[in-house]
């Protein structure tokens, strides 16, 4: 498990997280999908692979995997 701190966590976001999001925003909107929360969940599921693949301890794996979640669903539903 990798020790982390807030200057970690920025780097996460902006060079791993962001990317992945907006992804996953474009590809939905390329291709509009019939079924939106089926795409909600796959796109879920790419983001707790990312976050995964950091080795994050438990807590903040949690807190990060719950914000960004938020956020995609956010920005598909709503498109805030």
């Amino acid at each position: 498990m990798k020790k982390i701190n807030g200057n970690y966590v920025n780097e996460l976001k902006w060079q791993k997280i962001t990317p992945l999001i907006e992804e996953i925003i474009y590809e939905f909107k390329k291709s509009t999908p019939s079924n939106i929360y089926e795409y909600i969940k796959l796109s879920w599921c790419k983001l707790e692979d990312l976050l995964t693949k950091e080795n994050l301890p438990e807590e903040t794996f949690k807190k990060l995997n719950i914000k960004y979640r938020k956020i995609i669903e956010d920005k598909i539903l709503f498109g805030k």
